[in-house]
């Protein structure tokens, strides 16, 4: 395809190139220079797919880092924003992978340490699979990280906090114990060691 017009973004560093079948490619200005296009007036279709797939690698690895260096997030989170973004699947796997050996994107790690936070703010076993699910780590690596005891100690402290002095007897405060242990994810048996039924 010929080359109709190039229009340089200084402030992004881009350089945009106008073809003649109505189409621009977009590319960082050092590809542009580094892969000798400046002194050519037609490209082949090989020519604009690779420097489509250089950009788009290039694209999604800045925006990864942008998102990760912000706040640690999983392989998943990163992947689903930045097919949101448009980017090729075959470019994101490639970024992915890169990051995930550099060190950027860790789940292990980063599922350790969701388990360690949501426990210290007495969050039960099944909230805490819930949020895997959503950060899409496997929730089967759960029962490695996790102690199912603390489900116990963490009703008994919800329950102390919020229902001690209370006289359960009352077949009312029974069901508000009950319904609140049960809305914070612990089992049945968990609950019924501090509400008899």
């Amino acid at each position: 395809m010929r080359v109709i017009e190039i229009i340089k973004d200084e402030k992004k560093k881009m350089v945009h190139i106008c073809l003649d079948d109505n189409s621009k490619l977009s590319m960082y200005e050092d590809d542009y220079y580094g892969l000798g296009i400046y002194d050519k007036d037609e490209l082949t279709s090989e020519e604009i797919i690779e420097l489509t797939r250089k950009t788009q690698e290039r694209l999604s690895r800045t925006l990864a880092l942008r998102m990760i260096l912000l706040k640690r997030r999983t392989r998943k989170e990163v992947e689903d924003k930045l097919k949101n973004e448009g980017i090729f699947s075959e470019c994101i796997d490639v970024v992915l992978n890169e990051l995930e050996i550099e060190g950027y994107i860790n789940d292990d790690m980063y599922a350790k340490k969701l388990v360690k936070r949501m426990r210290s703010n007495n969050k039960s076993r099944k909230q805490i699979e819930q949020e895997f699910i959503v950060k899409g780590l496997d929730a089967s690596k759960l029962d490695v990280i996790d102690d199912n005891n603390l489900d116990e100690v963490i009703a008994k402290n919800l329950f102390n906090k919020k229902f001690s002095g209370k006289d359960l007897s009352d077949e009312k405060v029974k069901a508000r114990a009950y319904n609140f242990l049960k809305s914070k994810g612990f089992s049945f048996d968990v609950i019924r060691q501090y509400i008899k039924f």
